[in-house]
């Protein structure tokens, strides 16, 4: 990778997450199930790399939580 690329990726840590991304990450997250190997690597691969596999795992970490929060149950 060059080391433009990484700063991309450093770059995408500081910027919200728009609302297509979370559209695709939440249709991405009935795609690739839970327990699935390598799950957050694929659905980062599968958003063409714009975020990488540890904001995938973040964000959706966030996510639950704030569904459990309004109570709303979060298999995912």
């Amino acid at each position: 990778r060059t080391a433009a690329a990484k700063q991309d990726k450093r770059d995408t840590y500081k910027l919200a997450w728009s609302v297509s991304e979370q559209h695709l990450l939440e249709g991405l997250l009935e795609e690739i199930p839970d327990g699935e190997r390598n799950r957050w690597t694929r659905v980062s691969r599968t958003m063409n790399g714009r975020r990488t596999a540890r904001q995938v795992a973040s964000r959706v970490q966030e996510y639950i939580k704030k569904l459990r929060r309004v109570g709303v149950g979060a298999g995912m």
